[in-house]
This record gives structure tokens, C-alpha cells and sequence, in this order.
């Protein structure tokens, strides 16, 4: 089977806490349109998004730090925060 990401599909976020043990819940700097930001940066190819947290501080105006506290958020929750679609491969070649 193949794992495909759906792109354009977005849990809402503003509730949202994460469930690993590493981080426990959204930083209260971090909002919808910094991770929205992010998306869209990550699917532009423009930067690895080891290097996403200036591209960061520069659109919202943050420190640094708060940049790196986004990004590294992002990073965090991205799995949960976008769908995986499973499909059998021999499903899509059987549609042809």
C-alpha cells in the first residue's frame, strides 16, 4: 500500500493540543496563520524547514526565539495536523 498526503486538508488548530510527551500544548505565540505560513513555505520548496524560523520572525515580527518556538511547533504537529490517505495501488491501476 502507498501513503499519500492530502494537501489542502487542515484540522482546526485553535483547540488543539498536542499529544506527545514532549511537548504538551500549543505556545500561546504560535497562531493559525504562522502554521498556515508554514505550510504553504514547506510546500514552496523555498528553504528546508530546518531553516524556516527567519522566514518566521521576519513575516510576523518576532524574536528569534519565539520564531524557533513556532517552527519548532510546526515541526511538532504537523503529522496531526494533516490527513494521510492509505490507498491499495492496485485499486488505482484496476480505475484504468
Amino acid at each position: 500500500m502507498l501513503t499519500f498526503r492530502v494537501i489542502n486538508v487542515i484540522i482546526p488548530l485553535q483547540s488543539q493540543t498536542m499529544e506527545s510527551s514532549h511537548m504538551t500544548e500549543r505556545p500561546s505565540v504560535v497562531t493559525d496563520d504562522m502554521l498556515y505560513f508554514l505550510d504553504e513555505l514547506r510546500d514552496s520548496g523555498a528553504t528546508n524547514m530546518f531553516g524556516a524560523s527567519p522566514y518566521v520572525e521576519e513575516a510576523f515580527g518576532l524574536t528569534s526565539k519565539e520564531a524557533r518556538e513556532v517552527t519548532v511547533y510546526w515541526m511538532e504537529s504537523y503529522s496531526s495536523r494533516h490527513e494521510t490517505v492509505t490507498v491499495d495501488l492496485a485499486d488505482i491501476v484496476a480505475s484504468f
